[in-house]
């Protein structure tokens, strides 16, 4: 869908016989274009099973997308939900191109493109990009309880999983919870609500990004296994002199050696915990030849 919107920014110029360039306002028409596919195209994925009711999300070109609400009509000023429209995006286009104050026309042209990628039509019907959903802990207080939901949050997974769990863990956060909220001593009214969590149906398992604990156990393990500290040696003679390659490794390994948490071996330092560290950026000092 393509929609033309009038957009109002600021540009450059430099008056009749002046050299210091000035502001002005200026006005241009520009198109922009919304995806348009069709449900065989855009498969539902996943399927949030809320208490409120199902909430599915479809798969298109990498992204998730969610079904599009208006929640508060600029017109009426009231709260209201109801599905977004194909119109709606259109006037919402409209008011962000008039608005004035964009700092130069690419700066205000890439916000409006960034906008319209927001949305997707399927089968005329608005859908919009959605974050990932994952089974989230929160704990409240002292013996406050604990609560487990689906959230969407931009924070990162934490490495040891202890609070988040991807679509697939249903389970594993539920005895995660569980667990934290026995330890905590929490009320029992806390943990029955535990298991009651909503379920985030997986259609598509290539659609769930977010590692799972086994990934991140994976990660972790190989993150604290071949750190890498990269250096450059530089290793040269009194009068400024560059060493012969053979003389300048023995000098390298010796430096390293004394550090006494090093080992030298091919060109590589290996740490005592098994991490290779490339040799690139390092001066040592000066040495002798003998």
């Amino acid at each position: 869908m393509k929609i033309t919107v009038e957009m109002h920014y600021s540009e450059e110029f430099v008056p009749p016989r002046c050299r210091t360039p000035q502001q002005r306002a200026a006005q241009e028409g520009v198109s922009l274009k919304v995806a348009e596919t069709t449900a065989q195209r855009a498969p539902v994925a996943l399927v949030v099973h809320e208490r409120e009711g199902d909430i599915p999300l479809r798969w298109y070109r990498g992204q998730l997308f969610k079904p599009s609400r208006v929640e508060f009509d600029d017109h009426s000023r009231t709260f209201v939900r109801r599905p977004r429209t194909p119109e709606d995006i259109a006037d919402q286009l409209r008011g962000i191109a008039a608005q004035s104050g964009w700092r130069t026309r690419e700066v205000g042209l890439d916000a409006l493109n960034q906008k319209a990628a927001h949305y997707l039509l399927v089968d005329g019907k608005v859908w919009e990009t959605s974050r990932e959903p994952r089974y989230q802990i929160k704990t409240y207080g002292f013996n406050n309880g604990t609560s487990l939901y689906v959230g969407y949050d931009r924070e990162p997974q934490p490495p040891d999983g202890r609070w988040a769990f991807c679509a697939l863990e249903r389970d594993a956060a539920i005895a995660n919870a569980l667990a934290t909220a026995g330890r905590r001593g929490d009320p029992q009214e806390s943990i029955d609500a535990i298991s009651a969590v909503p379920w985030i149906e997986v259609l598509i398992p290539s659609a769930v990004k977010l590692p799972t604990l086994a990934k991140l156990a994976e990660i972790e393990r190989r993150r604290r296994r071949t750190t890498t500290l990269r250096v450059t040696c530089e290793v040269v003679r009194d009068d400024g002199r560059p060493l012969s390659r053979k003389l300048a490794q023995a000098v390298v390994r010796e430096y390293f050696a004394n550090l006494g948490r090093l080992d030298y071996r091919d060109g590589d330092l290996v740490l005592l915990d098994g991490a290779v560290c490339r040799i690139e950026a390092l001066r040592l000092p000066q040495a002798n030849e003998d």
